[in-house]
């Protein structure tokens, strides 16, 4: 983990980019869906768009059922079932890939512990605006602010 300091940011959250030998899926959360975690594979998978046993993995990782899954993602239930046989587009995706981001970010802040890191993921928190981490994966402004929190909290820089 390492914190990048400027002038506008105190703190930016830098994931760890762990490999496994000889794979290019890397590990954690993003190995379990079947995702690179950064890099040109990544990109490649989402503009082809993910597949939907992505989408089944990472509600299943949350412990969230279908239609409140649908609702954080601003899913509506007759797309989900119409990418059941073709995937997800880039804007899906590209949703899926952030909610990813913001919860493996939150099982690094909690050290490996995915029940706390599900259990802070679902609770509003003071510094979203009393949002709770999981509903802001919609755009990437609201990503960003999470997961700057998310490295303000593991280095202990609060404002």
């Amino acid at each position: 983990m390492s914190i990048v300091v400027s002038k506008s940011k105190l703190a930016s959250y830098q994931p760890h980019i762990k490999k496994e030998p000889n794979s290019k899926k890397g590990s954690g959360l993003f190995a379990r869906l079947g995702l690179p975690q950064r890099g040109v594979e990544l990109y490649a998978k989402l503009h082809k768009g993910f597949d939907f046993q992505v989408y089944t993995d990472l509600s299943k990782y949350l412990q969230i059922q279908q239609k409140e899954f649908n609702t954080i993602l601003k899913f509506a239930p007759a797309t989900v079932e119409r990418r059941k046989a073709d995937g997800f587009n880039l804007g899906e995706s590209d949703s899926l890939y952030r909610l990813a981001e913001i919860s493996n970010a939150a099982i690094e802040l909690f050290e490996g512990n995915e029940d706390k890191a599900r259990s802070w993921l679902n609770k509003p928190v003071k510094g979203l605006g009393n949002k709770r981490p999981i509903d802001m994966a919609i755009t990437s402004a609201e990503t960003e602010a999470t997961i700057d929190l998310i490295g303000r909290l593991e280095y202990g820089v609060f404002s």
